[in-house]
């Protein structure tokens, strides 16, 4: 399997704990989260797994804000690393899959510009009323 560990089932599920523990533990009436259980969905997704029904259920009972922030892949600062070993390309499907699993259960995605860390704060901060 292309994705291996990543695009398994068995360990979506077990990924899918640590996200309801991490949901679970957020104590501010705004949190961001770096990924959240509907990524799982894409991972799954993109590598062609079946999604456990434990994982849909999931899915649809810890749900985040309507608003979700989604970074594209970006192919002029992306790199492989110890952590990412997938291509740009492995990285856009993935993308694009973990893009239609929060849209299927009715998020709104908004995409962030593709400038710099301190802009892209203040779009975040502006989207969440925390900016004028």
């Amino acid at each position: 399997m292309e994705g291996g560990l990543l695009g398994s089932a068995e360990f979506g599920l077990l990924v899918m704990k640590k996200r309801i523990e991490q949901y679970n533990s957020a104590k501010y009436k705004l949190c961001f989260f770096d990924r959240g259980i509907p990524d799982i969905l894409g991972y799954l997704a993109a590598f062609g797994s079946p999604t456990p029904k434990e994982l849909s259920f999931a899915a649809k009972k810890y749900k985040y804000n309507k608003k979700v922030f989604f970074t594209e892949p970006w192919k002029e600062i992306f790199k492989n690393d110890s952590e990412r070993k997938e291509s740009f390309e492995v990285a856009e499907r993935v993308s694009v899959e973990i893009k239609k699993a929060y849209v299927g259960l009715g998020y709104e995605v908004v995409s962030l510009p593709k400038c710099s860390v301190a802009k892209r704060v203040e779009f975040v901060l502006k989207q969440v009323g925390a900016l004028r």
